[in-house]
């Protein structure tokens, strides 16, 4: 899959998510102004119709014309729907796990890190509250290390 047929169906899915539907009826001319905007992806409204032709061939997406009656014999085109197939979440979810499992090999480091940071501030509360009982205990005297340190 290239990056132009992944972008056009994150494209399609971010459709049906802000919709809250399993489909979506964008105009071409919307789709073109997303790629381009959202993607970085600059292609003709040809080329957008080979690709979504050839993501209907893959398995990944379905597509309903829509015809409604005009006036007299005449047949009015409405907005074409598009409705993502399970091919295409499933290829979502590949994505995500993939994604997941990088973030997981980072999120490890991050955790081992924590804990020597922990231990860390453990000692080092562990010595300030012991210097505090031995000043208390003496009430006014000099504290033991340096009564130690001073007798040899």
């Amino acid at each position: 899959m290239t990056k132009t047929h992944e972008a056009i169906l994150k494209m399609l899915a971010g459709f049906n998510r802000k919709f809250g539907k399993n489909y979506c009826r964008p105009p071409q001319r919307l789709m073109l102004k997303r790629l381009k905007e959202y993607h970085g992806i600059d292609i003709s409204l040809r080329t957008l119709n080979r690709r979504l032709k050839e993501l209907r061939e893959r398995g990944y997406l379905w597509k309903i014309v829509r015809h409604i009656r005009g006036k007299g014999i005449r047949m009015v085109c409405r907005a074409t729907a598009y409705y993502l197939m399970e091919k295409t979440r499933k290829y979502f979810l590949g994505l995500k796990r993939a994604a997941e499992r990088l973030v997981v090999c980072f999120r490890v480091a991050k955790f081992g890190n924590r804990l020597v940071f922990k231990k860390e501030l453990n000692l080092n509360a562990a010595s300030s509250g012991v210097e505090i009982l031995w000043k208390s205990a003496l009430k006014g005297g000099a504290s033991p290390i340096k009564s130690i340190l001073s007798n040899p």
